[in-house]
């Protein structure tokens, strides 16, 4: 994805400069791609519980047209499945990390003002010294 090499650049150049104007702009460049992998995290979630949807519906379309028992036929249908589970795998592995990407973005912008406040301050005390 290219936006999350674009995202590790904001942040590389956040940790590396201590400009305040600086940093509050890498913030708000930050906060508009939170908002676009915010979307995405949607669109990976519908994803997700389609491939579940689908593999449970799959599964129940098995057992009832199969001629074995309930118990073989569900037991038969969770094996044959194999190819909507690993479909369901895939985009549960993608939700979850693009949910992550989000958390870690949110908690660096919480560092990134923390550090912004900080460095506000230190400059608020080196005016002030005689």
């Amino acid at each position: 994805m290219k936006i999350v090499e674009e995202i590790k650049s904001l942040i590389k150049e956040a940790n590396e400069t201590t400009d305040v104007s600086k940093l509050i702009d890498l913030n708000l460049k930050i906060s508009g791609y939170l908002v676009y992998v915010s979307e995405e995290t949607a669109t990976a979630l519908r994803a997700k519980l389609i491939a579940y949807n689908e593999r449970k519906e799959w599964e129940a379309n098995y057992c009832i047209t199969s001629d074995e028992g309930i118990t073989k036929a569900e037991k038969a249908a969770t094996v044959k499945s194999k190819p909507q589970r690993m479909a369901e795998l895939e985009t549960e592995v993608t939700y979850n990390k693009i949910k992550g990407f989000v958390t870690q973005l949110n908690e660096f912008q919480q560092a990134l003002r923390q550090k912004v406040s900080y460095l506000r301050r230190e400059s608020e005390n080196s005016n002030q010294q005689p």
